[in-house]
């Protein structure tokens, strides 16, 4: 009997659902723009790691988005994992990265001893202003001194 009534229970709400044929979309909480709050607040609040996943996860949606690309480098460098930040950035073409992320670039290169890989790259530049590209030797030069 209680089978039976569950049954009747279950038709009835079907039959109720194909009479209201009303169109009910599910929330949309999973675009870019509500993927990237949620990623803000989680570098806000110091969750480097979840922020990192997350920011990472709006990249394989958009990956010319150089903001992103920016935070999400910012929060693997929280992390002190460099070479993941080092990786992030070169997901894209060198020529692409916009100045605030070809001096990150250089900075993560240095910061991973790749010295060779700078010297090549920091002889071709032509895109950064001369300031950011003293600033940036400079870097290099009180990183070599930290190491001796």
């Amino acid at each position: 009997m209680k089978s039976t009534l569950k049954s009747i229970g279950y038709l009835l709400f079907v039959i109720s659902l194909l009479m209201f044929n009303n169109n009910v979309d599910a929330q949309d909480i999973f675009n870019q723009k509500n993927s990237s709050k949620f990623a803000y607040h989680l570098f806000e609040i110091g969750d480097y790691p979840a922020a990192s996943y997350e920011f990472l996860h709006i990249l394989s949606l958009d990956k010319a988005n150089n903001t992103i690309r920016n935070m999400c480098v910012k929060s693997i460098c929280n992390e002190h994992h460099f070479e993941e930040a080092l990786s992030c950035l070169k997901e894209i073409r060198f020529e692409d990265l916009n100045d605030t992320l070809r001096i990150k670039y250089y900075f993560l290169l240095l910061q991973t001893s790749r010295f060779k890989e700078f010297d090549i790259l920091i002889v071709c530049e032509k895109k950064l202003n001369e300031t950011s590209i003293e600033n940036v030797l400079i870097y290099k030069s009180l990183n070599n001194n930290n190491k001796k």
